[in-house]
């Protein structure tokens, strides 16, 4: 199984984690850390253990909030000795729940490629011709 890691600012992974959690159940290999109070050093030590873990031996998917942000950078660095490694950035609901409904089914280039399709896909504009607001 492929797993995941929401490595992010504050608390934004843990709680996109608790909600998707909510909708489709408890999932495996599965981890949401924050950069709060770490250094750069520190945020490399912390996914290095997360990777060690068994569950992440597969190939494993980290979604960040910020490209280029400072988790970004700590998975870049860390990328180098993780051969299985996609880092995919503007992490979002429907993003994480295709990755729950397909990481068994799709090989790892090509999951990476259909939650960039389903975060894009979840992003509208309401049209407020009708019912302009106030």
């Amino acid at each position: 199984m492929i797993g995941g890691i929401l490595f992010t600012h504050g608390k934004i992974g843990q709680e996109l984690l608790r909600t998707a959690e909510g909708i489709i159940g408890r999932q495996e290999n599965v981890v949401a850390l924050s950069n709060e109070g770490c250094s750069g050093a520190a945020m490399e030590d912390v996914l290095g253990e997360a990777l060690s873990r068994e569950g992440f031996r597969d190939g494993t998917v980290i979604f960040v909030d910020l490209a280029r942000g400072s988790c970004w950078v700590a998975v870049e660095r860390m990328r180098r000795k993780h051969r299985t490694v996609y880092v995919v950035s503007g992490v979002n609901l429907p993003m994480l729940l295709q990755f729950f409904y397909k990481r068994n089914d799709l090989e790892l280039p090509v999951l990476v490629e259909n939650l960039r399709e389903a975060g894009t896909a979840g992003i509208e504009v309401g049209n407020y011709t009708l019912f302009p607001p106030r």
